[in-house]
Formats: C-alpha cells, structure tokens, sequence
C-alpha cells in the first residue's frame, strides 16, 4: 500500500507527445494498451523507459511514496508548516483521502522544505525520527526518512498546481 500523490494542475516541462510510445500507449483503453504491451517486451521497456522520463520530466504531475516512506515525510511536513497542515489535514493526510494543498499552499510548502536543510529542521527532525522510531539497532530507524525523498518532494510541490493525496 502507498500513498499516491497527484498534482492539480501540474507544470508541464516536457510535452507528453515528446516521447512517442509512452504517448501511444497511454491514449489507448487499459485492456488493449496491455494486450499490445503484453505481447511486445520491448515497446514494454520502451513504454516504462519513457514513462519514468516524463515524469521525472514533469515532477508536478505525480508522487508516490510507500506508507513506510510517507508517514515519516507527510509528519515532516507538518513540522516544518504547521501553519499550513492542521490536525484535520495531517490526519486525513495518512489516509489517501483525497486531501491535500492548494497551488499557493504546495508551493509554500515546498519552499519550507527546501529552506529547512539550511535552518536545521531537517536534522531536528531526522534525529527525532530516529530516537521515536528505534528498531533496537542502533540509529536505524523503523521508519525510513531522508533527504532525498523530502527533495523530491519538495519539487513536486512546487510544479505541483496543489495537489491531492490519493
């Protein structure tokens, strides 16, 4: 299970119809988009390949993370912009509700994200992330948390138009 994360009205970096198969593919009906798919391994890999390159193309569009990674990044973000994820919302948060942030709020909260590897937040809360979440072995946490997912975040917020947790 993961949590799904769409953007509203995501920046469009690269035209969809700049790669050609993932294009094709993705106008077709499910069943027959994975019947052709099925029976051609590579138009398959060629589907995927470009798939991956649109949307790290088109960061706005879409995030995903499993629940293991989301719940430590989503309580991230609240410690970072409490101001802009109240209680209802981190809840609702946890639970692909469909809630989310508007355009105005993602961007802000992308920038909060960003802004806290230079103020000491990210480190604040990793090492609390660590303390809360002891395994038993020493400093790996139950839950994973980085910097690399929280940039990844980070970026889709900003591209994002707002976005829904799904």
């Amino acid at each position: 299970m993961g949590m799904d994360v769409y953007g509203k009205n995501p920046q469009q970096n690269a035209d969809i119809n700049s790669f050609e198969v993932y294009a094709k593919y993705s106008k077709m009906e499910f069943k027959e988009k994975w019947k052709h798919l099925h029976a051609d391994k590579t138009k398959r890999e060629e589907y995927w390949k470009e798939e991956d390159q649109y949307q790290s193309a088109n960061p706005g569009i879409y995030f995903r993370n499993n629940v293991w990674w989301w719940r430590p990044l989503w309580n991230y973000c609240r410690y970072v912009a409490p101001e802009l994820i109240n209680d209802e919302l981190w809840n609702d948060g946890h639970h692909n509700s469909g809630d989310g942030l508007d355009d105005k709020d993602a961007k802000e909260l992308g920038i909060l994200l960003i802004k806290s590897f230079e103020n000491g937040k990210f480190e604040e809360f990793e090492k609390l992330n660590i303390e809360r979440n002891d395994t038993g072995e020493e400093g790996i946490p139950e839950y994973p948390f980085d910097r690399d997912n929280v940039m990844e975040f980070a970026d889709f917020c900003l591209q994002s138009g707002g976005f829904e947790i799904c």
